[in-house]
């Protein structure tokens, strides 16, 4: 019997919550709305803002426990997602790996990937841009805000997400920190 990750599938105008094993029971994906968007965070609850967040931005929203689950949940539904959201230090794999593993991979040239994490040292900040993340947020600014420059970077072409200078890859632009998560 094959193990599978626990997920959890968040639908619009869906209240609740629910558990399921990955694949067997694959959520439909909306017609309408902004598409389908996967949120990984160890921390349950800053899971579940993000995903309500994005939800109401117009997303349906798979989320899971750690890197590990998020990489296993992106490979099957990797067709259908346009916005990986991921928190930087995670248990299993953390988000610079999974970042970079998904970047080598191939197939994903649109998706969006968009690390928030609560420090702010340019190392990591370097890293995650090295990796091959889209955009880099403090979570600090809140849900509503992860949500909206989430939205903003979809409106954008991949190709002007980021840039990269003197072998460094940098952001396109930079989102100050402000509220609290």
């Amino acid at each position: 019997m094959a193990k599978t990750s626990q997920v959890h599938a968040h639908a619009p105008g869906d209240d609740q919550e629910r558990e399921t094993g990955w694949p067997e029971n694959t959520p439909t994906v909306s017609s309408s709305g902004l598409g389908r968007a996967i949120v990984v965070d160890d921390d349950a609850l800053v899971r579940v803002m993000l995903a309500d967040a994005l939800e109401s931005h117009g997303f349906e929203v798979l989320t899971a426990p750690d890197g590990l689950a998020g990489l296993q949940l992106l490979t099957e539904t990797i067709l259908t997602v346009k916005l990986l959201v991921t928190d930087m230090l995670m248990p299993c794999l953390d988000g610079i790996d999974l970042v970079r593993t998904i970047r080598k991979a191939g197939g994903e040239s649109e998706l969006a990937i968009v690390v928030v994490t609560s420090t702010d040292i340019p190392f990591f900040r370097d890293l995650l841009f090295q990796a091959g993340a889209d955009l880099v947020l403090q979570k600090s600014l809140g849900p509503e805000a992860i949500a909206w420059a989430a939205e903003a970077l979809l409106e954008r072409p991949r190709a002007t997400r980021w840039r990269r200078a003197a072998g460094r890859a940098e952001p396109s632009h930079a989102i100050p920190a402000s509220s609290s998560l």
